[in-house]
């Protein structure tokens, strides 16, 4: 209920031997008189963008992407998601848009979707990575990149909603 400035939440992440995102992060929204909206004016500009980007879905085959990007439409509340076939237009987006959160299909063909992501990362290291597989050893690379989600194959409505409710930088939909 409290809004510390920045050398409290220091000094309590370092007395949590957490980061200060983490401590941010990590709060219940649910708990906030707003009804779940955080107010981010006092949080930096980055961290503010990446509240309000775009939504991407980076996805190779086509009749996935179509039914993936319908879905994924079907949950955010307006018109902000952008599907790709290929991490060299997606990632071509991301540079001239801010983006909170990018689906992407860890087996992309012919392309190494651990690399967009990082990529993504440096371009705004608040942007919520949510990798898509069926494969067991790119589910362990997502983990050991510290994504900000995974969702194991098939997507569904209700697997992409609980993803969307525990980012790690939460973002208005």
């Amino acid at each position: 209920m409290r809004k510390p400035d920045l050398e409290m939440l220091d000094k309590i992440s370092r007395a949590l031997n957490i980061s200060i995102s983490d401590l941010v992060v990590r709060y219940n929204k649910s708990d906030h008189p707003s009804g779940g909206a955080l107010d981010r004016s006092d949080m930096p500009a980055d961290y503010q963008d990446s509240a309000t980007g775009s939504v991407i879905l980076v996805e190779d085959n086509p009749d996935l992407k179509t039914k993936y990007s319908l879905m994924i439409s079907d949950i955010i509340s307006n018109d902000r998601l952008d599907s790709f076939s290929n991490a060299v237009d997606s990632y071509s987006h991301a540079t001239t848009n801010s983006i909170s959160t990018a689906f992407i299909d860890a087996e992309l063909s012919n392309e190494n979707a651990f690399v967009l992501a990082q990529k993504l990362i440096d371009l705004n290291p608040h942007a919520n990575i949510i990798f898509i597989t069926e494969n067991p050893a790119n589910a362990m690379k997502a983990l050991d990149m510290f994504c900000s989600g995974l969702i194991l194959k098939p997507l569904t409505k209700e697997k992409v909603t609980k993803q969307l409710e525990h980012l790690r930088y939460p973002a208005a939909f």
